[in-house]
């Protein structure tokens, strides 16, 4: 049960089994104590979860202890995946012996409960309960008609293909939305650097007319859609037209977003679903379910999100969830950003960041810290120009050493201050 790199299948109709090896560097730590497996099976893309929790004391030195972390082995394409790689409980010295599952409640978000004890207590005194919400993992339960990992557009049934067709039917449509156009591919790759304007400098910027100089501006993309769709599926919506805003009269409501997220963002009302978009997309959506308050966007955003993290988009995402307050998305994706920070660093989404945010990623390493190249560990320079000076004087030197790719060093215990 506690080497997490074996899996053995047990077929019950056929009395065969089936032993798989997973191997990769997302695997979680082999042997030692405190593995608590979940297995999702109802759902499109089975998964099985593995809790990493403290279940001795720390003063006991007789068992292997591992570092508190959540990942989920995907069953069909049998990889590792880091959900969560800091510990749940800031609060030191519990001991956890027992996982339950916990009853979906029809929308799917499932609870996990781990039931304890302070490290102090007899090993029979049960007496603390940790409840874990899956869906800050983007995990859903009993949701067997969607994949909160793939879209699957190409297989809408049902009314959600019906209402998909009538997106963007003018004839049927009776409310527009203007967005933003999409960033220039040119100039950024990823729509969070796009600038956000609040509601008081979008007012502003539209009442100043523009210098005689000036070419007139392009005219705002436009989305076609259902006030009745809208007001079932979107609690902000509602409450504009509830209150009988300016867009009530108008039938017209304008958001500063790319036109690519909105349209993603009008798609999941009328289907339940994400549409294929791409990291950076997904990124808003997040931002936007926390702003819109839409609960199942977001976990099939974060199911996206923390299993299809890469090294192009880690900024990206990073400030998508320092923006949206996903702290657990935001340390996996800062732990992305100094794991591989010389890849990080040449990548469009760091060169379009801003530089509060610049600033702020760079302040979270410890005080001790310093970029080094792997081939000068223990010297004490560490730039690229010392290193292209080294290589010069040294015709021994490999010639790929040169470019400077650097990690992040923590010096001592310290540690990523997130």
């Amino acid at each position: 049960m506690n080497r997490s790199q074996d899996l053995l299948s047990l077929h019950l109709p056929s009395s065969t089994r089936t032993l798989t090896r997973i191997a990769g560097p997302a695997t979680p730590s082999a042997g030692g104590d405190g593995h608590f497996y979940y297995p999702i099976m109802d759902s499109p893309t089975p998964l099985l979860l593995d809790f990493v929790m403290p279940v001795f004391p720390s003063s006991s030195s007789s068992r292997r202890k591992n570092e508190p972390s959540v990942s989920a082995l995907d069953l069909q394409r049998m990889h590792w995946v880091v959900l969560e790689s800091s510990p749940m409980v800031k609060e030191s010295g519990f001991v956890w012996e027992n996982l339950v599952r916990g009853n979906c409640a029809g929308d799917g978000q499932g609870k996990a409960y781990f039931i304890g004890y302070p490290g102090g207590f007899a090993n029979d005194v049960f007496c603390h309960v940790l409840e874990v919400d899956l869906a800050n993992y983007g995990i859903l339960v009993n949701d067997v008609h969607h994949d909160p990992s793939y879209p699957i557009d190409n297989n809408l049934g049902g009314i959600a293909k019906d209402l998909a067709q009538l997106l963007e039917d003018k004839e049927s449509c009776d409310f527009i939305i203007t967005t933003d156009p999409d960033p220039d591919d040119s100039a950024s790759s990823s729509p969070m650097s796009t600038p956000r304007l609040s509601n008081s400098q979008v007012t502003l910027a539209r009442s100043t007319p523009p210098p005689a100089s000036a070419p007139s501006p392009s005219p705002r993309p436009k989305i076609h859609c259902h006030t009745l769709i809208l007001l079932a599926r979107w609690p902000h919506f509602n409450r504009l037209m509830s209150a009988k805003m300016q867009e009530f009269h108008t039938r017209t409501l304008d958001l500063p977003e790319p036109h690519t997220v909105i349209t993603s963002l009008i798609h999941f009302f009328y289907t339940d679903r994400l549409s294929a978009v791409s990291t950076p997309v997904l990124a808003r959506l997040l931002v936007l379910s926390n702003l819109y308050e839409i609960p199942r966007l977001r976990t099939l955003c974060l199911g996206k999100l923390l299993r299809e993290l890469t090294v192009e988009f880690a900024t990206t995402v990073w400030c998508a969830a320092r923006e949206a307050d996903e702290r657990g998305l935001e340390r996996r994706a800062g732990k992305i950003c100094f794991e591989h920070w010389g890849e990080v660093v040449r990548t469009r989404g760091f060169r379009s960041m801003k530089r509060e945010d610049v600033l702020e990623l760079c302040g979270l390493v410890g005080r001790g810290a310093r970029v080094v190249d792997h081939g000068t560990v223990g010297s004490e320079v560490g730039s690229e120009s010392e290193v292209d000076d080294e290589v010069s004087e040294d015709d021994d030197e490999e010639e790929g050493d040169a470019e400077g790719e650097g990690d992040v060093e923590i010096d001592g215990d310290e540690e990523m201050e997130f």
